[in-house]
């Protein structure tokens, strides 16, 4: 087994004072279509921007994408109030998605047929400043 591949995202904002660190919970739809969209294309993007930092180093170390039935690992570092299981699975979804042949392309679907069931975890950090998500792709 190699090296996991890392992507530590950082902040995200869809205008100049509307930024977060962790990503919405949209699971149970509230809110306009509209915001929804413009926040999930803002993760999606931030996922393609980390991916792109470290995209030749990963490429050079023999690994070949997309990859085949990858471990996901989200880990989110959360200040306040932490998720709870399902609110994890909801605010990691448009990270996942972005990992798809849809996205940057390191996996090909996030269907069981092409990934086991990702891993979700969350830690508790001391202040908002210090939020933040990673998700570790293991081969």
């Amino acid at each position: 087994m190699t090296e996991p591949i890392v992507l530590k995202l950082g902040q995200v904002c869809t205008s100049g004072s509307d930024c977060r660190r962790i990503p919405h919970n949209f699971q149970n739809k509230r809110g306009p279509w509209q915001v929804r969209w413009k926040w999930n294309t803002a993760w999606k993007g931030e996922v393609s921007a980390r991916w792109l930092e470290i995209r030749t180093k990963v490429l050079a170390s023999g690994i070949r994408t997309p990859l085949e039935r990858p471990q996901i690992t989200f880990t989110f570092y959360k200040a306040g109030v932490q998720f709870d299981w399902d609110g994890l699975r909801g605010a990691a979804k448009p990270l996942l998605d972005a990992l798809t042949g849809r996205g940057i392309g390191l996996i090909v679907d996030d269907s069981p047929d092409y990934i086991p069931e990702p891993v979700y975890k969350q830690m508790k950090v001391g202040k908002i400043a210090e939020e933040r998500v990673e998700i570790q792709i293991s081969t």
